[in-house]
């Protein structure tokens, strides 16, 4: 069995405390209300609420006007402001997964340090599971997604719109078997899925490194063939 789990009090997202899967909104309603088990569609451990998650903090509920007005036209809801780090390593830790948290660690100190031409930035919009994003020195947009939950997604042509086509080919040739497409990126998390708990760190690791060696490469050759113009 497995604990439901409400990261955010403030929004109406749940999880499973096994696996760390997002669920589906109307969860806690159908364990509150219905004589059925619901199983948790990743793990298929039997999903069940915790004493410490009633219905007063578990459903968020509307005030409720002292007096009726006119219905007003609907506007679309907030987008979710940039995860912080702080929440990022909450559900990390969430997940109680050593491995996923010690290479969570890993990563993002070499991000921060030991891998020039890579940086790495929590400024993800709108998903539902906690991310940051790391971006290439000469590209306009991110080339990589690292998600709480282990999964990271490759934007393969980051490289390619920035009209670095040669380098596209290159990342993802050296890449590609360590990361998910972005593709995949909104689909269900699946036990097939490769996870930075159990994948090879060092040979991501060494991958990146050589990323950045290969842009370091690029933009001397770029700054030798400006400087003979």
């Amino acid at each position: 069995m497995a604990a439901l789990a409400k990261p955010d009090r403030r929004r109406e997202e749940y999880l499973c405390t096994s696996c760390n899967m997002n669920l589906v909104t109307d969860v806690y309603n159908k364990l509150h209300s219905r004589d059925e088990l619901v199983f948790c569609p990743s793990c298929r451990r039997i999903l069940y609420i915790p004493d410490d998650l009633p219905p007063e903090l578990a459903v968020h509920k509307p005030r409720e006007s002292k007096k009726k007005e006119a219905a007003a036209p609907k506007e679309p809801p907030p987008t979710k402001d940039a995860w912080t780090e702080e929440e990022f390593m909450t559900r990390v830790e969430h997940s109680e997964n050593p491995a996923l948290k010690a290479n969570h660690q890993t990563l993002l100190e070499a991000l921060r340090g030991g891998l020039p031409g890579l940086a790495a930035r929590f400024n993800g919009q709108g998903a539902v599971n906690p991310s940051y994003n790391v971006y290439a020195d000469g590209t306009d947009r991110h080339i990589l997604s690292v998600n709480a939950d282990g999964r990271i997604f490759a934007f393969w042509n980051a490289f390619a719109e920035s009209g670095q086509p040669e380098m596209a080919d290159y990342f993802r040739s050296i890449i590609e078997p360590l990361v998910l497409d972005s593709s995949l990126e909104s689909e269900p998390l699946a036990q097939s899925d490769r996870n930075l708990a159990s994948t090879d760190l060092p040979a991501l690791l060494s991958a990146l490194r050589s990323l950045g060696d290969k842009i370091a490469e690029r933009q001397a050759t770029d700054s030798a063939a400006s400087a003979t113009v």
